[in-house]
């Protein structure tokens, strides 16, 4: 067939008897990850046949399907092939070998020999299951010819060792719940209970799991001898819908349930009046009397599917009549057409019982309902994913392909945002059964848009790595062609909404959602100021990148958090297969959409480095190091195993900024840290540190020593006195080095100890701190001491006289903000690593007034990547400067600017998700809030003269600093207004 590629595949594996072999893989006559494949087993091993479209970029992997129902996937990566533009091919695969060469062996069509023996072909357009049944892993279904149930049931074993709580209380009720309304009912019973209490996440995540395995058909129903028709599952679904609605409507929900809860949504059977009726689904009695059928299949029908779904219907009643469908259907004129049209219909209204139904056949079920703009929006999808398919089918012109696949994104995106605002204003008290059934209906259709957007955005992924992927927009941003970018960067707008209408982080989402737009609008200058457009075009995009990544990165790190404990906890007592509990949770991130959407940013990221020609990580301090990689957690004094010896390189998963380096061990050489982190942050300064630590009253600033305040206070104090002569300073370009420094007072060191004597509690202070410096880092001991040391500190206040002259210093409305200049209260174990004593370290306390910044900034006067003298280079985050100092995850603006030519160089672009600020409600109000940053409205981000300005002027002051105090400084400060604020400088670490 013209522009059709047919691909013969054969598996040399060997399974275990009653075990099979599938293909899963990203397309749909691949199963698009979520239907299996089959593969025939034959003499010369497993083999499919399969037809493709020409050119396709595939990926795909062999799984063995195991007599338990069970997965076991090829380990490795995805298997890739790109395919010719047509002709006939055939190749031969090893099992777990996902990194060979596939070679396709051209065949001519008579070669193409797919009969018996040989072959598989298979075809997803033919009898294909329904996604319910498609993710069937239970017991195959048996045709019955009289009431064999009970003799085919697999006895699972219950392990209540270890449990307690929730999850003992629903294993011991699956224990005596042997059919699906009483399991159903184990569920509505745990979330009635729970929602209201501190265990609310858990109970959801229970029910999440129990329920995805019931119909998965790995946790089997049976009958237990009582007759309950389907309208008694209905009932018990319509009492936890209506409790998950109510729950989702609280404003005191976390992300988590609202999270959870979608995924139980579509494990709940539906409760329309005609499954609330005293007796549903009659039309199978009516079918399994015909007399145009065989006395077989009527007894198969009868005792397989009828008297089964109305004693104790279950899942496998909807495998069970597909199954039969596919037999009655497979050869046509076979079966009385009468029949096999009655039991079609059948077979859609148990689908929609099951909420089984096709996302169009759900979407149908609403149509009534919409008003007449959500009319349009339906029938403006349904109209462009016809145009879709039909444009897939009939051309291998990528942009003839595209088109129409973006169209039908973007009428999901408008679909799927009319059906989340129809569902804003939540369930009413007083709402009939009949509106509780049509908002069910809302609520899956708006589930299967998002599960349909995943299937969208895989397309838009396969059709852009045909076009060359990453390469190929890198080429385009080198040849100032950024016209190729517009799609692949409205796909993951497309995809950020998706995830917004989901509800996660939709404050998040929107910001990014709108970055992206002003950066696609804004498009590529020839110039940007004094700098070259491309590298900043590529480096604001690559800012807004890296945020979008770290939001799917956050929900896969939330997944991983909640879920897999409690699926270990709940498969082991349940006796589900061990590989379905490993894989559960991946499997649930790589179904979702936020896993396209990483695909996606990955992509644009990898395009956007090869165009800078940059790594995929970023240096905070440079040198060379060799030693063992042992990862860990965070760096904190104990993580490293005391066997470990000689050299060591830490691969780190988190840290905040605050760290030492060598608390967690004095051997540490090296850290890789696996997340964004501002260069200049605490952890960085301290990195190139380890590289190369009176009497009471009060000192107003300007008269603070080192002897009596310690190095920060007599720094900041000697900054009051510079600031008043910064005002007629000028660089060599003629920038102004002003600078003003906020007010101030210190309490000396010794003020401690003073008020511990006045309280009598210097005896114990002593004593504390004597076990202190013997006791062992391991075990939780240095934490406890700590503990009682701090609540002893913290009883303490300062006097009347003190708390007096600080209220002369300062106005009576100012905010004030209390620092230390010493770091021994940073970390336990922080000042055992540098070898001072504890009763030889000394505290001086400044207290300053606190700003309201624009901008906070961190300078180096010297750069810390390159040692360059001659460059001043500065990070800046929007608000408050904690953002910079801690370890907040995302990347601040870096900005490298000459002290003897002015020329100013933009590094990056800030995409710190949140920005802090003073809320200033009232009088000496220092409350701390957190915003949302949208950087396309920064004038940072967008305004290059501003940006150049700012960045002379910060050199201008680092400079200035520099000179003054004889050597390269560390200065940290802040933009208020149009004034420059310095509030303390120390000597670099170089």
């Amino acid at each position: 067939m013209k522009h059709k590629v047919r691909l013969q595949v054969r598996l040399d594996h060997q399974v275990q008897f009653g075990d099979h072999l599938v293909i899963r893989g990203s397309t749909k006559e691949l199963g698009s990850w979520t239907k299996n494949v089959p593969l025939k087993w034959t003499q010369n091993g497993w083999v499919c046949v399969l037809d493709f479209k020409g050119t396709d970029h595939i990926e795909f992997k062999f799984v063995t399907v195991n007599k338990d129902g069970s997965l076991v996937w090829e380990a490795g990566q995805n298997r890739v092939l790109n395919l010719p533009e047509a002709g006939h091919f055939a190749t031969v695969a090893t099992w777990n070998a996902t990194q060979e060469n596939l070679e396709l062996q051209p065949l001519d069509e008579a070669d193409d020999n797919t009969e018996e023996g040989n072959g598989y072909e298979y075809d997803a357009s033919e009898a294909d299951p329904s996604p319910f049944v498609g993710q069937w892993q239970g017991k195959p279904i048996s045709f019955m010819q009289s009431n064999e149930h009970r003799s085919h049931e697999t006895q699972r074993k219950w392990d209540t060792s270890g449990l307690q709580g929730l999850s003992l209380k629903l294993v011991q009720a699956d224990q005596n719940a042997r059919n699906w309304w009483r399991k159903l009912d184990i569920v509505r019973d745990i979330i009635t209970a729970s929602l209201q209490g501190e265990d609310r996440l858990e109970a959801l995540l229970y029910s999440a799991i129990y329920l995805k395995w019931i119909n998965t058909g790995q946790i089997s129903c049976f009958e237990d001898g009582g007759h309950h028709r389907p309208n008694r599952h209905a009932e018990i679904s319509r009492l936890i819908f209506r409790e998950l609605e109510r729950h989702t409507s609280r404003k005191d929900i976390s992300p988590q349930e609202v999270l959870v809860i979608r995924k139980i949504h579509p494990c709940l059977p539906s409760f329309k009046a005609e499954f609330t009726a005293s007796v549903p689904l009659t039309r199978i009695r009516d079918i399994a009397h015909r007399n145009d059928i065989p006395r077989d299949v009527k007894l198969q029908i009868k005792h397989t599917i009828q008297n089964k779904l109305h004693r104790n219907a279950g899942p496998e009643d909807l495998v069970a009549t597909e199954a039969m469908l596919a037999k009655i259907t497979k050869n046509p004129g076979e079966y009385s057409e009468a029949f096999v049209k009655e039991f079609k219909i059948f077979h859609q209204e148990l689908k929609d019982f099951f909420n089984a139904g096709s996302l169009a056949e759900q979407l149908e079920s609403i149509h009534e309902s919409m008003d007449e703009y959500g009319i349009s929006a339906l029938n403006s999808f349904l109209e462009c994913k016809k145009n879709m398919d039909s444009a897939a089918e009939s051309t291998v012109v990528r942009e003839e392909v595209i088109k129409p696949l973006f169209k039908t994104m973007e009428s999901l995106n408008v679909l799927r945002e009319t059906i989340v605002k129809g569902l804003e204003s939540g369930l009413r008290n007083d709402a009939p059964d009949s509106a509780i059934a049509m908002r069910q209906k809302w609520r899956l259709c708006e589930i299967g848009l998002e599960d349909y957007s995943f299937v969208l955005l895989s397309r838009f992924l396969n059709e852009l790595e045909a076009m060359g992927g990453a390469r190929w927009l890198a080429a385009n941003v080198q040849s100032k062609n950024v016209n190729s970018w517009d799609d692949p960067l409205g796909a993951l707008i497309i995809g950020v909404h998706q995830l917004k209408l989901s509800g996660w982080k939709p404050e998040e989402c929107g910001a990014i959602e709108n970055e992206l737009i002003a950066w696609s609008k804004k498009g590529l200058s020839e110039r940007e100021g004094n700098e070259d457009g491309k590298t900043i075009w590529t480096l604001r995009l690559k800012a807004t990148l890296d945020r979008s990544k770290r939001l799917t990165d956050e929900y896969t790190e939330e997944l991983l958090k909640i879920f897999p404990q409690k699926v270990q906890i709940l498969g082991k007592a349940l006796g589900i297969p061990e590989n379905s509990v490993r894989t559960y949770t991946e499997a649930e991130i790589r179904a979702g959409v936020i896993f396209q959407v990483s695909k996606l940013c990955t992509l644009l990221l990898k395009a956007v480095r090869n165009a800078l020609g940059s790594e995929g990580w970023d240096v905070l301090v440079p040198g060379a190091a060799l030693g063992k990689l042992v990862q860990v957690e965070r760096i904190v004094p104990g993580s490293l195993p005391s066997s470990v010896e000689g050299p060591i390189i830490l691969v780190v998963n988190k840290a905040d900024g605050d760290e030492e380096v060598t608390a967690a061990g004095r051997n540490i050489v090296g850290v890789i840290l696996q997340q964004e982190l501002p260069h200049l942050s605490h952890l960085g300064v301290r990195a190139r540190q380890a590289r190369g630590a009176s009497s009471g009253g009060v000192i107003l600033l300007p008269d603070a020593e080192t002897q009596t305040s310690g190095a920060k206070a007599a720094a900041c104090g000697r900054l009051s006195s510079l600031s008043l002569v910064s005002d007629k300073v000028y660089s060599d370009q003629g920038v102004l080095a002003s600078f003003r420094v906020p007010s101030g007072a210190v309490l000396p060191f010794g003020s401690m100890e003073l008020e511990l004597e006045k309280s009598n509690s210097t005896e114990a202070f002593r004593s504390i701190l004597e076990k202190i410096e013997t006791t062992k880092l391991e075990g939780g001991e240095l934490d406890a001491l700590c503990h009682q040391l701090q609540e002893l500190i913290s009883s303490l206040k300062p006097s009347k006289d003190i708390i007096e002259s600080i209220g002369r210093i300062f106005p009576s409305n100012a905010r004030l903000i209390v620092r230390s200049s010493a770091n021994v209260e940073d970390l336990a174990g922080i000042r055992r690593a540098a070898g001072v004593p504890q009763r030889e370290a000394s505290m001086a306390v400044l207290v300053q007034e606190m700003l309201s910044p624009d901008l906070s900034f961190v300078l180096h006067t010297v750069s810390p990547t390159n040692q360059d003298n001659n460059l001043v280079e500065a990070e800046i985050a929007s608000g408050l400067g904690e953002t910079l100092a801690s370890g907040t995850r995302g990347t601040p603006w870096r900005i490298s600017s000459g002290k003897f030519d002015g020329q100013v160089q933009t590094l990056a672009f800030a995409n710190f998700s949140e920005e802090l600020l003073v809320r200033g409600a009232g009088p000496a109000d220092g409350e701390v809030i957190r915003l949302t940053v949208d950087y396309s409205k920064k004038p940072l981000t967008v305004d290059s003269v501003f940006r150049r300005q700012l960045g002379q002027r910060l050199c201008a002051v680092g400079f200035f600093l520099e000179r003054k105090f004889g050597c390269p400084q560390d200065v940290e400060g802040c933009l208020v207004g149009k004034d420059i604020f310095i509030v303390q400088t120390r000597p670099q670490p170089l």
